[in-house]
């Protein structure tokens, strides 16, 4: 076989790409696809076979980039201790969809050692994985700075990561620097304690560099650990044996840290001498002028400079600068030592003839091997005095017991400028032992024995060498294997350091074995590195620390390794390697060699930033040195330094002066050394300003609210320029004033060149007003400040804009109001809706305390009666529908309160407890019956919003009913509703007055016809009643005026229909002009009395006042106060609604407040509940205005169906004006008389006005009648069905009086008792028709038929079909003034053509009276008792009940037929089953309490005349006596039956009329008075 591909043969291939199979073998053949390039690829691969076949394969693939990243950029391991490692998480994410292959490679390399590690370095990240790697860190030295970066490197990205860490070694301090012990006796000891302290979380060890076998200084502990935390206390002890002044530093090494010291000083004295008196202060000095070079300088040669200034001025003197020198040092003495002189003393080499005032011409002294039988080897040493005094030498004595090494003489003489020897024997005590110390010499200046010698500033402290002496009594030391350990082992890594400074390391020298271990250190010749102490003896089971140091002092070094090797038991056989590495470099920065600036202002300053970079790896300090003081430049540290291999960014900071170009030249210089190369400044100057755009004015903002805006500044310079703005209120005197209603986000900035900014701008209104603010943009480099602010002759010059504003409080108001059962007109001052807009227009007050009780609130608010009017118990509730409006010009939310919608909730135990008063218990019995409710309760209108309220009182009880209603809005005025509704009881009446006041309007004095006013009496009640106004008053008050009737009644009795009204004529005919008072009381037949007082005054003739021009509105403070409203007052203007001068604001404003009735229908009809969804007007309002006798006016009235399903006709013909009996009065005429609409249908109606002859003051209701007629329809035809289903009941089967329901068996010889029904109902439908019928019960069971439906209507049932289905009347208010011919042409004679009059009939026809009818289902009852008697069925059927029959219960005997206050009693079956006891159970529930309603409604609606009422009693009399007469009738049982036939009937008979179950049919019975409304 062989293998074609079709394409991309570059991309794909196959191996092999030939070749051969067996028989019953198989190949493997391998595809590689290697892109170069994101693609995808489609082939085709066809492999040919010898025999001549080809197989063919497809190949496809995909080649996508590889995406590899990471959200860490930096792994800062911090500072960490060099002898723990530390690890870090890194984490890698393979964006890509294809597998990633990834290897970290460092990006530095020229370092052996690494300190950070990453594990692993390489691999794969599957497809849209991630993986973590670990990273490890181990700080090379201690102090050292590692940074590393690394390239993560994929086939096609790289990624870049720092890694950083600092290491840290212990960190332990000497409590006490100085150990003084003062001047002792010589030979006797003083002990003091030395405290190491460890500061870090890591162990410690230390080491004191100090011979154990010192008898001066003698410390118990020279090595050991110091715990984490921890504390190590050493006790030195000090036993002179000399007197002399003893002095010696001893260095502490600890391992990872930089060496330690402590000062030890004493004094020994005896009998014979005393040295001088000798203080740490002393040392300072000493140390101070060997700091300075003078530590050469004898105590004679310093008494000498000392003894020539006290006779010679300072610039007399010889050696000036020597003296200063020398008391500068001993003046100011500085008691710390610096690193590299403490360094100084442990690395140096005593035998340096440079280095002090003493030194020896050897630093070690080796003895070899030696038998301790032979004599003592010496060796000479050799101490040199470079001063020019003479100095006592001698060895520190060692302790008494025997010791290896000796020294010749024990005190010498040292002369000046000379030299003395010293002889250094070895006589070993043991053999096979090794043996090492220090010795250590002292020199004295030989006049400080004697304190009496010694001047204080002529004292100097000791001098000391210590010489390193070693031998070993072995015979072949070679052959003592030892057992050394070193640390590090390998590499010595330290501290990169600037060429010229030195780093430090420690290496610590373990000695395992249990011999001691002398070792030697074999440094390589001309090597940067240094190890001390270069030779010693390592105790058995110790360690030793050596300090290793490295100083490049060329480039050449920079870069260094040297190989330091170890000898151990002084054989070459014995020794260990190690390899010191340092790195030393050149301080050096990379930065930007030109820094442009852009241009900026003139006098402001411009920034710019730029990086600075430390290519390498040691910390760089450094400071940019501008050569002009326009140039200057800030850090972020006060002292700028660049750790390795980071950047920094430096801000430049340009101040030009004038408008040119500038080139400075910056110096850099690097720790303190002026950098080679230079950097250039390069800059502009320019000059110019910052103008600003005034945004659209603020809309009305809520008072303690805040409305925002952004004012814009633009900068169209090529320089950023400065700016500062400030606001003032602009008076209407055109003066400014300062304001705090507007406030900046930022007032003072700069813009940066061609930019624009916007600055926000908070208008925060104080209290409701108009403002006015200017914005003023200063330059504050060229305008100078008064004090805080400018002068306002320097603003004028500036950039400014207007911005103008209103405050405003929410506003709410009720803009329209509905009832279907009263008057828009009379509910508009019933419900005080002027005096609530009033309130709802004043400025609110504070809020109320949360915790505040409701009564103790509200006691501080005026209330304001909103008068439900009266209505029997059980009628439908009262519903007034409001639209509460949304008049302002901010969003308003509202609520409304009941006192017991504050209330917290309590456990009934406490509420039980709770006190309350009696008026308290009566508002809370109220709220918990829900007599009043309020729907919605809550909402949020936005400005011109408006929303229907629904306000209901149920009329429940009988009685007076009061509740306050609080109506709340957040940030603005609170009213106080008081409701108020009265529930009648079914033979109460009552009459109901829009005010106990009534003002009649002005009358000119000497009006030969005044005008007829009218007041209305209306009666509220279910009952008709006669009215008296008793005239008396009115005869007293003609008789208080000369006979001169000024007030006369022209129908002072009469009678008044349920629901009706009746007008009251007076004529008010002043004589003066004064107030006119009378009260005329007003009875009804019930014994009832108002008082009503009357009120006039008399006017002069109306004379035509002058025309004034109309003032023009301007801004002034009164214009924001609200003026008090009271009820008559007709409009009120708010400050926030008023028009402003100039236009300035004539889009914001709105239409003064009207506090008069609206004319218009605003209410949603859709929001009233569906009974009271019928028929709106355009209009309920119709306004003549001034009118003269004998005239016509007409106006349009606009009618809509708004039910979606019903017809309606209206009627238009019953509207009738006050009528009178004597002279011809307006006569209202609405065309059509009737006015059919369906579902939304429109129709127009013609309102005629025809003027009669006599003077009138009309404000009067009339009533429009509307009717459903689909509702009317459905309930006759319901009517028709059921007269025909009582025509068509089934004679066949007996009476069966049974627990469950039955047919009633009927003689069928009768038909219907049609002569029962329509003898009552004929009589008393004219009036009744508007009466609820109330739900009846009887507690006997109920008698049923399969052709009478027993619905049961509930108490809280409205009877809504019924509502519908009558006629209801609709009030339209009609005020017009009607003016005699003669007063009207005198005064509106322009007004008067030609054709204006127009001959009317003198009279108008009236309605006649009506009188009452007998009571409809008291009639109904006695017609159906006197047919049932007759009826010869029933007599058969009651003859055949046996007289003590157990089917019923005895009656009470006092309980007769027809009374209506019986208590009827259950009638209970022995042989009930379950199903009639539980239909029993529910239907008598409230039987009782629905039977006493009932009796009390047939009570109560039996009224009118007196001889009707007479009448109709003595007729029930008889018949009762009659019914007693018949001995069957009087049986109990029978008496059960019929009672429980008649009231069950009668029920059923009422309850459909209610319902519509059927028709009574007489409605076009001519002989029936016609239906009232």
């Amino acid at each position: 076989y062989s293998w074609d591909l079709e394409a991309f043969d570059t991309l794909l291939a196959i191996t092999p790409r030939e070749g051969s199979v067996l028989p019953g073998k198989r190949a493997r053949c391998t595809i590689s696809f290697t892109p170069d390039q994101a693609l995808t690829v489609i082939t085709k691969a066809i492999c040919n076979l010898s025999d001549g076949r080809c197989l063919d394969m497809k190949i496809s693939g995909i080649a996508k980039y590889i995406f590899v990243t990471s959200r860490q950029r930096q792994l800062n391991f911090d500072y960490h201790p060099v002898t723990h490692p530390k690890t870090m998480t890194y984490t890698l994410e393979n964006k890509s969809v294809v597998p990633a292959r990834f290897n970290i490679i460092p990006i530095e390399r020229d370092l052996p050692i690494k300190p950070f590690s990453f594990r692993p370095a390489q691999g794969v990240i599957e497809p849209e994985q991630s993986m973590n790697i670990t990273v490890k860190y181990i700080p090379s030295a201690a102090g050292s700075c590692d940074v590393n970066n690394f390239e993560i490197k994929t086939t096609t990205s790289t990624t870049k990561v720092q890694c950083i860490g600092y290491g840290v070694g212990p960190k332990v301090s000497v409590k006490e620097t100085v150990l003084n012990f003062k001047d002792i006796v010589v030979n006797k000891r003083a002990k003091a304690v030395l405290e190491l302290v460890n500061d870090s979380k890591q162990h410690a060890e230390f080491q004191i560099v100090h011979d154990r076998a010192n008898a001066i200084f003698h410390f118990d502990a020279t090595c050991g650990l110091i715990s984490p935390n921890g504390t190590k206390k050493i006790v030195v002890t000090f036993r002179p044996t000399t007197p002399l002044n003893y002095y010696k530093r001893v260095f502490i090494m600890v391992r990872n840290q930089m060496p330690l010291f402590v000062d030890l000083l004493g004094s020994g004295f005896d009998g014979d001498a005393r040295p001088s008196p000798f203080t740490e202060v002393d040392i300072y000095r000493s140390r101070e002028r060997a700091r300075v070079g003078l530590d050469c300088l004898t105590p004679k040669e310093m008494d000498a400079l000392v003894d020539e200034k006290a006779t010679k001025t300072l610039d007399e003197l010889q050696n000036k600068d020597l003296y200063l020198a020398y008391m500068d040092a001993y003046e100011n003495p500085n008691p710390s030592s610096t690193l590299e002189e403490m360094m100084m003393e442990v690395f140096d080499p005593i035998v340096d003839p440079e280095r002090g005032p003493i030194f020896t011409d050897k630093s070690m002294i080796s003895f070899g091997s030696f038998s301790p039988n032979a004599s003592i080897p010496f060796q000479t040493l050799t101490i040199h005095n470079r001063t020019s005094a003479k100095m006592i030498c001698m060895p520190y004595k060692r302790s008494n017991t025997p010791q290896p090494f000796v020294v010749i003489p024990e005190q010498a003489d040292l002369p000046p400028n000379s030299q003395v020897t010293f002889q250094i024997g070895f006589q070993p005590i043991d053999e096979n032992h090794f043996y090492g110390e220090d010795i250590v010499f002292q020199c004295v200046y030989k006049n400080h024995r004697s304190f009496r010698l010694v001047k204080e500033t002529s004292f100097s402290a000791p001098f000391s060498l210590s010489i390193h002496v070693r031998g070993n009594t072995y015979k072949n030391p070679a052959a003592i294997a030892p057992k050394p350990l070193i640390a590090p082992s390998r590499f010595c890594m330290f501290p990169v350091v600037p060429i010229g400074e030195a780093s430090y390391q420690t290496i610590v020298l373990r000695n395992t074995s249990d011999v001691m271990m002398p070792f030697e250190v074999h440094t390589p010749k001309n090597s940067p590195f240094a190890i001390s102490p270069s030779a010693g003896v390592v105790p058995p089971q110790s360690f030793m620390l050596c300090m290793a140091r490295f100083c490049a002092l060329s480039e050449e070094q920079a870069k260094s390794r040297d190989t330091f090797k170890f000898i151990f038991n002084e054989s070459s056989s014995h020794s260990l390697s190690l390899d010191c590495i340092g790195v030393a470099e050149i301080p050096s920065l990379s930065c930007e060699k030109t820094i442009f600036m852009k241009p900026v202002h003139v006098d402001t300053e411009g920034t710019r930033s730029f990086v600075i970079r430390n290519p390498t790896r040691i910390p760089v300090s450094f400071e940019l040195e501008s050569t002009n003081d326009i140039v200057h430049f800030s850090y972020p540290m006060e002292s700028p330094s660049i750790a390795p291999l980071q950047s920094m960014k430096v801000t430049t900071h340009f101040t030009p002066k004038e408008t040119t170009k500038y080139m400075v030249p910056i110096h850099m210089r690097i720790n303190g050394e002026l950098f080679r190369d230079q950097i250039t400044f390069v800059g502009e100057g320019c000059d110019g300003g910052i103008t600003l755009e005034a945004p659209d004015n603020f809309h009305a903002v809520r008072v303690s609210e805040k409305e925002q805006t952004r004012v814009s500044l633009y900068n169209s310079l090529d320089a950023t320029a400065p700016y500062e703005l400030v606001v003032f209120e602009k008076l209407d005197n055109g003066s400014l004033a300062k304001t705090t209603a507007l406030t900046l986000q930022q007032t003072k900035g700069s813009l940066e060149a061609r930019s624009k900014t916007s600055i926000v701008a908070t208008f925060a209104p104080d209290e409701r007003r108009f403002y006015r603010f200017e914005i003023f943009c200063a330059h504050p480099l060229k305008m100078e400040k008064q004090g805080d602010t400018y002068s306002l002759d320097a603003l004028a010059q500036a950039e400014s804009i207007v911005l103008e504003g209103i405050g405003v409080f929410p506003h709410l108001a009720i803009t329209d109001i509905h009832s279907p059962t009263m008057p828009k007109a009379e509910l508009w001052d019933q419900c005080s809706c002027g005096p609530l807009n009033a309130q709802l227009a004043s400025t609110p007050t504070e809020s109320p305390p949360f915790n505040i009780i409701f009564s103790e609130y509200i006691e501080r608010m005026q209330r304001f009666l909103f008068d439900f009017g009266a209505r029997s118990i059980d009628s439908p509730e009262s519903v007034i529908y409001l639209e509460l409006s949304n008049v302002g010009k901010v969003e308003s939310d509202f609520r409304f309160v009941f006192s017991n919608d504050r209330r917290v909730d309590v456990e009934k135990w406490a509420a039980d407890d709770a006190q309350r008063n009696e008026d308290e218990e009566r508002e809370l019995f109220i709220l918990l019956n829900e007599l009043f409710t309020v729907s919605p309760k809550e909402g949020i209108l936005q400005p011109q919003e408006s929303m229907t309220i629904r306000l209901a009182y149920r009329h429940r009880f009988s009685d007076i009913h009061s509740v306050p209603l609080l109506l709340e809005s957040s940030h603005g005025p609170t009213a106080v509703f008081d409701l108020k509704g009265n529930t009648l009881t079914m033979s109460q009446a009552h009459l109901h007055f829009k005010s106990f006041v009534h003002e009649f309007e002005s009358v000119p004095i000497g009006s030969s016809s005044p005008p007829y006013q009218y007041v209305e009496l209306r009666n509220v009640s279910d009952i008709m009643t006669s009215y008296v106004v008793d005239v008396e008053p009115l005869s007293r008050l003609t008789a208080d005026n000369y006979g001169f009737e000024v007030l006369s009644l022209e129908n002072p009795k009469g009678q008044i229909l349920p629901h009706s009204s009746v007008t009251l004529m007076f004529r008010f005919n002043p004589l003066e002009t004064t107030l006119y008072e009378v009260e005329l009381p007003i009875s009804i037949t019930e014994g009832t009395t108002y008082f009503i007082t009357f009120r006039g005054v008399g006017d002069l003739p109306e004379i035509e006042p002058p025309q004034e021009e109309a003032p023009q509105p301007s801004i002034d403070a009164s214009l924001f106060e609200t003026t008090s409203v009271d009820e008559d007052d007709t409009a009120l203007v708010l400050a926030d609604e008023c028009d402003y001068k100039d236009g300035l604001l004539d889009d914001r404003v709105t239409t003064p407040l009207c506090l008069t009735v609206p004319s218009t229908t605003n209410l949603d009809a859709s929001s009233f509940d569906s009974s009271h969804v019928s028929v709106q007007l355009s209009q309920s309002l119709f306004d003549f205005s001034t009118v003269s006798a004998f005239s016509q006016h007409v106006r349009l009235l606009y009618v809509e169906n708004m039910h979606p399903t019903d017809t309606f006709t209206i009627d238009f013909s019953q509207v009738q004006l006050p009528n009178h009996a004597y002279a011809s009065g307006a006569d209202l005429v609405m065309d059509p008389p009737t006015l059919t609409l369906t579902p939304d249908e429109r129709g127009v109606v013609k309102v005629l006005l025809n003027v009669g002859s006599i003077g009138q003051l009309l404000n009067v209701d009339v009533f429009v009648f509307v009717l459903n007629e689909t509702l009317s329809k459905n309930q006759k035809a319901k009517a028709a069905a059921y007269e025909e289903a009582l025509t068509t009941l089934d004679p066949s089967n007996d009476l069966n009086i049974t627990d469950k329901p039955a047919p009633l068996h009927l003689n069928p010889t009768k038909g219907p008792r049609s002569s029962v029904i329509d003898h009552a109902a004929k009589t008393a439908l004219a009036y009744s028709r508007t009466n609820h019928f109330l739900s009846f019960s009887s507690n006997t069971r109920r008698y049923t038929s399969n052709t009478m439906a027993s619905k049961r209507v509930s108490d809280d049932d409205n009877d809504d079909d019924h509502y519908r289905s009558v006629a209801q009347p609709v009030a339209i208010r009609i005020q017009a003034t009607i003016m005699p011919i003669d007063a009207f042409d005198k005064e509106h004679r322009d007004l008067m053509p030609s054709t204006f009059f127009k001959n009317l009939p003198s009279s108008v026809p009236c309605a006649p009276s009506l009188s009452m009818p007998v009571d409809f289902c008291s009639s109904l009852l006695s017609d159906m008792l006197r047919d049932l008697v007759r009826d010869d069925d029933v007599a058969l059927a009651s003859r055949s009940l046996p007289p003590s029959s157990s089917f019923y219960v005895s009656m009470d005997p006092s309980v007769s037929f027809g009374s209506s206050s019986s208590s009827l009693q259950n009638v209970v079956d022995n042989n009930d089953n379950d199903d009639n006891e539980d239909n029993n159970e529910d239907n008598n529930d409230n039987e009782e309490e629905e039977e006493e309603d009932f009796n009390d409604t047939l009570t109560d609606n039996v009224v009118g005349d007196d001889e009707i009422q007479k009448n109709i009693q003595q007729q029930v009399k008889v018949e009762e006596e009659n019914k007693k007469e018949k001995s069957f009738f009087n049986q109990p049982p029978l008496v059960d039956m019929v009672q429980w036939i008649l009231e069950e009937t009668c029920f059923n008979l009422c309850e459909e009329a209610i319902y519509g179950d059927f028709d009574l049919g007489f409605e076009d019975d001519d002989s029936l008075p016609p239906l009232v409304p």
